[in-house]
């Protein structure tokens, strides 16, 4: 991945090809975000490392990139819970279903929404697990 950062530090978008300008620092690092989660489902070292690249790609991002935000707020809260950190899984899950609600998108009504749509089922059963401990 490292040569993947120096690779695209020299990248000249004016000489890139119109349809690769979308990928920018935030896609980059989304795409981190993406290979650290998928280390992390086999050893959860890596969640750490899933949730800096995913929360740095968040920022990255533009207003103009709201769909690839919440895309990426999904894998955060993913990420989160590979981390172990539930808690703060569902806030940003909870997150992502608030701003999902104003992008009109197909893969909002496939994968990523029914992933974030078991997250109140989540959070109740998290709020209700720390009622019951001592």
């Amino acid at each position: 991945m490292a040569r993947a950062e120096s690779r695209f530090a020299d990248i000249h978008m004016d000489f890139e090809p119109d349809w690769m300008r979308f990928f920018d620092r935030g896609e980059l690092l989304a795409q981190h975000g993406r290979v650290y989660r998928d280390l992390a489902r086999a050893d959860r070292r890596h969640g750490l490392a899933a949730v800096q690249s995913t929360a740095e790609a968040i920022n990255a991002f533009s207003p103009q990139n709201a769909r690839s935000s919440v895309l990426n707020e999904v894998g955060l809260c993913s990420a989160l819970f590979l981390a172990d950190e539930p808690e703060q899984a569902v806030a940003v899950g909870v997150r992502a279903i608030e701003h999902a609600r104003g992008i009109a998108s197909p893969r909002f009504s496939t994968g990523s929404a029914t992933y974030v749509t078991t997250l109140p089922r989540i959070s109740e059963c998290l709020r209700s697990a720390s009622l019951r401990m001592p």
